[in-house]
């Protein structure tokens, strides 16, 4: 019978793999961290979601391939004329980065609110401190795979009415941004990770205590909602909210690699806040007439998480100043 021992048991496990990952002096102990990891988070995804079967077999087949091409490239690195390359890739593949990005909405869909918070976030450390890692010598690379996955992330969200795979494509356009960021700045993608695991885990975090799967279900009354509107509006990156910051930064350290990619960030930028606009609209357009934002029975954490996105990006921008400075 799963219960809470075990929950607390592999992801201790889970996070011991992430650890390895990023302390791993070799590529094979590197590999262990990886396989770790994901054998740790199967028996979640497997034990505790009604679709777990399906979620797990889908996540652990692209996962196993890979590990597999990353544990064969490390033995056979002398022989490949561009081993950056056949590293980043299926590293790429594990973030469920564009364009290896079709298995992640599938499993996001498959999956609870619990368990994709560890998807979403947690799951992504490791795997983003290898890619950049590996893409010293091959930034090239890594800024045409952050483009597509910010636009293929844009566009997979606008008519999406899932709200999790809707996170799904959001978390594809973010990733894209950390790796736009790896490629010009490595402090700018590391506080942008910091910043996206904030805002997901709070947005997940009141979907999941409200109940909320599709977005037409947002429009439903309830002393939540406006902290569901801001989350959304942070994550989206509408200024002067905490999204907006990290995206903020990582445009000004584009700007002195590329127009071009700044251009492309941005107009991407816009797309994606279109639709959690749109989200954010609907919940503030059924809100109760009656319904303020401190309500007598507001609970403090999502209150806190409420402020930590609205004053947030002010903090990130004179924090941000200070170490260019």
């Amino acid at each position: 019978m799963y219960n809470k021992g075990l929950n607390i048991l592999f992801l201790f496990t889970l996070t011991t793999g992430i650890a390895l990952m990023i302390t791993g002096k070799t590529w094979f102990s590197v590999w262990l961290g990886l396989e770790i990891n994901m054998m740790s988070f199967l028996p979640i995804i497997m034990l505790t979601s009604p679709r777990g079967s399906e979620g797990g077999l889908k996540y652990f087949l692209v996962q196993a391939v890979a590990s597999l091409i990353i544990l064969q490239t490390s033995f056979s690195w002398f022989f490949f004329t561009a081993p950056a390359f056949l590293l980043m890739a299926p590293l790429a593949l594990k973030l469920g980065m564009a364009p290896l990005h079709f298995w992640l909405p599938e499993v996001v869909k498959a999956l609870g609110w619990s368990e994709n918070m560890i998807l979403l976030t947690l799951q992504k450390v490791g795997p983003l401190y290898l890619l950049s890692a590996s893409s010293m010598m091959n930034s090239l690379t890594l800024i045409v795979l952050g483009l597509f996955s910010a636009v293929v992330g844009a566009v997979g969200g606008l008519n999406e009415t899932d709200m999790r795979k809707l996170m799904a494509f959001s978390s594809i356009g973010h990733m894209g941004w950390m790796a736009a960021g790896m490629a010009v700045a490595t402090m700018s993608w590391t506080l942008y990770l910091i910043t996206y695991m904030i805002m997901a885990l709070s947005v997940m975090m009141l979907l999941k205590k409200m109940k909320i799967l599709y977005l037409s279900q947002l429009s439903s009354k309830g002393q939540d909602s406006i902290f569901m509107m801001v989350m959304l509006l942070s994550m989206g990156g509408f200024p002067p909210l905490l999204g907006f910051a990290p995206k903020w930064a990582i445009l000004m350290d584009s700007l002195e690699v590329s127009l071009l990619v700044a251009v492309m960030l941005i107009s991407a930028s816009v797309i994606t806040l279109y639709y959690y606009i749109r989200a954010g609209l609907a919940v503030l357009t059924f809100m109760g007439p009656n319904q303020g934002f401190l309500t007598p029975h507001s609970t403090p954490l999502f209150l806190m998480l409420a402020l930590l996105n609205m004053l947030g990006g002010g903090v990130y921008m004179l924090m941000w100043s200070s170490l260019v400075l």
